[in-house]
């Protein structure tokens, strides 16, 4: 299988780790289970391997895919005593030589990676390792040797340079003799060709979706069982028809959660995909992840055993429909449950205590429970905690002395190697903190607010969560793809900017009022500036136009100034009761703009850019020295009154309750309260889109994440960095890739 992530093509391969070693190194390998060796034995070994031992061998699943710099071999450990594997190489004496070994493994997938020169062409073979003999793998029926050719090069080659709205014709004219070539487009099939040749396919305009700027082209020649070669291509064909692809594959974690993948394209919008199962509507999806892919994941086990057939459906903004089908086969796996763990759990108390059952319908069934550090990239840094037969289990572990994210698995495999996985992200604690599970199915943090949470969920609908715990579910009059969400002064906020753009607040659970509409004009591509009931974005037809909007009085102001350019973040509000105003930056100072006179008043001369205001004093960024940009500040009274905060200034992002706060070069966090500067971070110190909320900066240093205060200081919140919105108090951590939100209470 052929994983093509953010632009890198790279095998992905059943197993938990693969070591890689550089040409002028040896091989490297890795596999699923601990990497622990079989005791000596005290007997005698046997001379020859036995007749289930041959059996095994022909079962190990042998398979070479090689790249234009690298060769990957996959197979299955199917035995139980081997001391190890071999990756062994003919030589030109005809006697095979060592190209790699690796210890003995406890079930489940192996590979071996290797990146290397066109010299580590030749015939290879995988060979299970014991006291007195060897055994070596086969992919198919007398397919245990397998020929590796990297002197002859192959490529795809496309019906033209550049493709706009038609059909791409692909082919391999060098591919050679083979059984099959696939073709994948962003990681998806989108043809197979069987005939000889240069292996032709046409690809219609409705297969050719893209997620980034670039589209990754892949051809898998399966040149027999045990061998593909592949090679790839990048292109930058811009399609503006409508278009769909859907993969269905098993999720990148080792757990066998199956995930239905659609990238879906069009020149004219999209609003959602709908995906079905057997022709059974399952999951309408309204947001895209990071990489601008639709998902959904589903629970295999809830699927019948078999070959079951899966769809994916969207229509554009013109009502143009496209679609694709794929099929998955669902195998028959030994039963598992497990219980006293979950996907981002936060072990608190130092100790983990699980059990369950496994194996009912499979005799012979191993349970294996790992536990491994999340960040580390070794197989000794696994450890096993739980190897049995016997079900049902317990495991009631201390984890004493430990902190940080680690990975637990629990895995049940029976004898024929098939494997039936639970695979969960969670968390130690290195302090003693009360955490409360608050939900299991949130997808994303939205905004927080007085007490209250705005999320979206699992399912894709927006929930408001108010200060008691009472949840409301929003009912949206408007696409949710590309949206962005505020809660402030007790009101919920949208801003869409797919097609016209429009600025939203919800009068209820089910109305909203288009202050787009109330303004006659189309808000900007800027966000809006919102403090408190105010509500300040600007004109999308006028960039020297504000619009200033009370939720509350429902007070309109529309701010016009000759010398103004109203994108953030050149402007801020003042929000001071009886005195509010704009404050900007004109083409030669700071100005201001009360909102009840309209009168344009020059506060201070100067280079003014970045401008935000805490409601006593303004700060703004001085980048007349390139070399020395600074941040500013200066008392709202006084505005003449400057003094430098630092002049190694790298962004500037808050300003509010008596603080201001900024990035530097180093690049730590930096706030000043009006009397002194606290740096807050070292390293890459990161924090969330409104870090500062009454009076509580909540930011982070690597896998770390903490929070401060005037009052209270530096304290560590959780041994790990996830989402975090917090208000009154209140810290909410989503710390599960599922849905898992956490609250504590802060310092």
């Amino acid at each position: 299988m052929i994983d093509i992530n953010r632009g890198t093509l790279r095998l992905a391969v059943l197993a938990s780790v693969t070591l890689m070693l550089a040409a002028c190194g040896g091989g490297g390998g890795s596999s699923n289970g601990g990497g622990s060796t079989n005791p000596p034995s005290t007997n005698t070994p046997p001379a020859s391997p036995s007749a289930q031992e041959l059996s095994n061998a022909q079962n190990a699943r042998l398979h070479m895919t090689q790249g234009p710099d690298w060769l990957t071999i996959t197979w299955r450990d199917t035995f139980d005593n081997e001391r190890g594997y071999r990756v062994e190489r003919l030589g030109s004496d005809n006697s095979w030589n060592a190209f790699g070994t690796l210890p003995a493994i406890d079930g489940g997938s192996v590979s071996w990676e290797r990146f290397q020169t066109a010299t580590d062409s030749g015939t290879y073979r995988v060979v299970a390792l014991f006291d007195r003999y060897s055994v070596p793998l086969y992919a198919a029926p007398g397919e245990s040797e397998i020929a590796i050719d990297l002197t002859t090069p192959v490529a795809i080659q496309f019906s033209s340079d550049v493709q706009y709205d038609v059909p791409v014709q692909v082919s391999v004219p060098n591919a050679g003799a083979a059984l099959s070539v696939t073709y994948r487009l962003n990681d998806v099939v989108v043809a197979q060709v069987t005939s000889g040749g240069d292996f032709a396919a046409t690809i219609p305009t409705e297969r050719q979706a893209t997620s980034n700027a670039t589209d990754i082209w892949v051809a898998e020649i399966r040149k027999s069982a045990g061998f593909t070669r592949v090679t790839s291509q990048e292109r930058a064909d811009r399609n503006t028809l409508p278009a769909l692809l859907l993969k269905v594959a098993p999720a990148h974690s080792i757990d066998n959660s199956l995930v239905l993948t659609a990238i879906a394209s069009s020149g004219y919008g999209l609003d959602s995909v709908r995906f079905f199962v057997n022709d059974n509507p399952v999951q309408v999806v309204r947001w895209t992840d990071r990489w601008n892919k639709w998902v959904h994941t589903i629970d295999p086990s809830t699927l019948p055993a078999g070959v079951n057939r899966f769809r994916a459906v969207t229509t554009d903004s013109t009502g143009t429909t496209v679609s694709m089908d794929a099929e998955y086969t669902i195998e028959t796996l030994p039963s598992l449950s497990v219980a006293g763990a979950f996907e981002g759990m936060i072990v608190s108390g130092g100790r983990l205590n699980l059990h369950g059952t496994f194996g009912e319908n499979v005799a012979g069934t191993v349970l294996t429970v790992e536990i491994k550090d999340a960040h580390s990239a070794f197989t000794d840094r696994t450890r096993t905690l739980l190897r049995t037969r016997t079900s049902p289990f317990n495991l009631d572990q201390s984890l004493a002395g430990e902190s940080g994210e680690r990975i637990l698995t629990v895995r049940a495999e029976t004898p024929d190697g098939k494997v039936n996985v639970r695979s969960y992200n969670i968390i130690l604690p290195s302090i003693e903190r009360t955490y409360e599970l608050v939900a299991s199915d949130v997808a994303q943090l939205l905004a927080a607010d007085q007490g209250s949470l705005l999320y979206r969920n699992n399912a894709g609908a927006i929930v408001l969560r108010n200060a008691a715990g009472h949840e409301t579910q929003l009912e949206v009059p408007f696409p949710l793809l590309n949206s962005q969400w505020w809660l402030s002064a007790g009101h919920v906020i949208a801003r869409r900017w797919v097609g016209v753009p429009d600025l939203h607040v919800f009068t209820g659970p089910a109305t909203t009022l288009n202050l787009s509409t109330l303004a006659a004009d189309y808000p900007g591509s800027d966000a809006p500036v919102i403090r408190g009931p105010w509500i300040g974005w600007p004109s999308g037809s006028d960039s020297r136009r504000l619009n200033v909007y009370n939720i509350e009085t429902g007070a309109l102001s529309n701010v016009t100034a000759a010398n103004a350019w109203f994108i953030r973040p050149l402007y801020d509000l003042d929000t001071t009761p009886g005195s509010e105003r704009v404050l900007f930056a004109g083409g030669n100072g700071l100005y201001s703009y009360p909102l009840a006179t309209g009168i344009v008043t020059l506060l201070s001369p100067g280079s003014y850019a970045e401008v935000r205001t805490d409601g006593t004093r303004v700060a703004w960024k001085d980048a007349t020295d390139p070399d020395h940009i600074q941040l500013k500040v200066a008392p709202l009274n006084n505005p003449t009154a400057i003094t430098v905060l630092t002049d190694h200034y790298r962004g500037l992002n808050f300003a509010k309750d008596g603080l201001i706060g900024w990035i530097g070069v180093d690049p730590a966090i930096g706030v000043n309260d009006g009397t002194a500067t606290t740096s807050l971070a070292d390293g890459a110190a990161s924090y969330e889109r409104d870090p500062l909320v009454d009076g509580t900066i909540i930011f982070n240093e690597p896998g770390r994440l903490y929070s401060w205060s005037r009052a209270a200081g530096k304290h560590l919140l959780l041994d790990a960095y996830r989402p975090t919105l917090h208000t009154q108090g209140v810290a909410y951590l989503l710390t599960g890739d599922t849905g898992t939100l956490y609250r504590t209470t802060l310092p």
